[in-house]
C-alpha cells in the first residue's frame, strides 16, 4: 500500500459533500470507519460556533465582510476612526443620520441649520459642573426678555482689573436687606459710616463722619434752605459775627444775659434807638419825665 503522500497514487482533488473520509471511531473499540465530507460539518459535535473559534483566538490581521448587523449588547466598540462609504470624513466633521433607510454621512456642523446651537446643546442638558470662559474681543454675555441673571448662595461675581459693570438707563442696583458693600480693605462699615475714596484716590473705604471735600460750607446749606423749625443754634466760645449790611430782624422776645455793648457808628448814628417802651427790672415803663 502505497503512502497518503504518493499523489500519484492518491492523486489532490478538491473535496465533494458525499466523498468519505476513514477514521477511527474512538467511542467502539477504535473501530475503523468511514464517513462523508460533508458530515463533519453538517451536524453532531463537529460544529464550532464564533464563541469556540473566538475562545482560540479572538485577534486576525484580516478584514471581516458582514450582509447582516453587529450588535454589541452590553459592550461597545473600540475603533480608531470610522469608514462611511468609504469615507473616514475631515477633521471636526461628525457623523450624521441620513433618516431610516437611508445612509450616514459626515457633515460639517457650521452655518444656519447645522447643529449643534446653544438652543440644541441646553434642551440636551442646561447643568454643568464645568467653567465657561468667554475671551473673544468685542463678545458679551447678554441678558434680555426678562430673563433673570442669578447668582445662588456662596458664588461670587469675580471682575479682574480693567473690567467694568455698566447699568443702562431706566437699570438698578438693588440689595437685600442683609446685603453688604465691602471697600478696598474688606470692611462692609459700621452703622453710620459713609462709603467714600480714600486719601490716596485709589479706591473706597468706610469713614465715619463727611470728609473734607463732601462737607457743605454753611452758604451752600442755606442755599438748600434758610428756614429752620424747632431748632435752636448754640454757639459755644465762638461769635456771630455780622457785617454793616446784615442786621439782626427778630419779631421775639429777646433776652441779653450778658454784657452787651453797642457801638455807634459815626459822631450822628445812635448806637441804639427804641421804638417802644423800656421796662425796669420791676416790670414797670415809668412815667412822663422819669429817668
Amino acid at each position: 500500500m502505497a503512502k497518503i503522500e504518493n499523489i500519484i497514487v492518491y492523486p489532490t482533488v478538491t473535496p465533494a459533500a458525499d466523498d468519505l473520509l476513514i477514521a477511527t471511531d474512538v467511542s467502539d473499540n477504535n473501530k475503523t470507519v468511514t464517513f462523508t465530507v460533508g458530515s463533519i460539518g453538517g451536524g453532531g459535535g463537529a460544529l464550532q460556533g464564533l464563541q469556540s473559534v473566538l475562545d482560540t483566538g479572538n485577534t486576525a490581521t484580516q478584514n471581516i465582510i458582514l450582509t447582516g448587523n453587529i450588535d454589541a449588547l452590553g459592550g461597545y466598540l473600540n475603533t480608531n476612526t470610522y469608514q462611511i462609504n468609504g469615507s473616514t470624513g475631515s477633521a471636526g466633521q461628525v457623523l450624521t443620520s441620513g433618516g431610516p433607510g437611508q445612509p450616514s454621512t459626515w457633515t460639517t456642523p457650521s452655518g444656519s441649520g447645522s447643529c449643534c446651537n446653544i438652543q440644541d446643546t441646553l434642551t440636551v442638558g442646561d447643568t454643568t459642573q464645568l467653567s465657561l470662559i468667554m475671551n473673544g474681543a468685542g463678545e458679551q454675555l447678554s441678558v434680555s426678555g426678562g430673563t433673570n441673571f442669578n447668582v445662588g448662595s456662596g458664588s461670587d461675581i469675580n471682575m479682574t482689573g480693567g473690567s467694568d459693570m455698566y447699568l443702562g438707563a431706566g437699570s438698578s442696583l438693588n440689595f437685600n436687606a442683609t446685603a453688604t458693600i465691602s471697600d478696598g480693605a474688606g470692611s462692609s462699615g459700621t452703622a453710620g459710616q459713609i462709603l467714600t475714596v480714600n486719601a490716596a484716590g485709589t479706591g473706597l473705604e468706610w469713614t465715619t463722619g463727611l470728609p473734607g471735600g463732601s462737607t457743605p460750607s454753611w452758604q451752600q446749606t442755606l442755599q438748600v434752605g434758610n428756614t429752620a423749625t424747632s431748632i435752636s443754634v448754640n454757639l459755644a466760645t465762638a461769635p456771630l459775627n455780622l457785617d454793616s449790611a446784615s442786621p439782626i430782624n427778630s419779631a421775639g422776645a429777646n433776652q441779653f444775659t450778658g454784657n452787651n455793648t453797642f457801638a455807634f457808628a459815626g459822631a450822628t448814628a445812635p448806637a441804639i434807638t427804641i421804638l417802644g417802651n423800656i421796662m425796669d427790672a420791676q416790670g414797670s415803663v415809668g412815667v412822663g419825665k422819669q429817668v
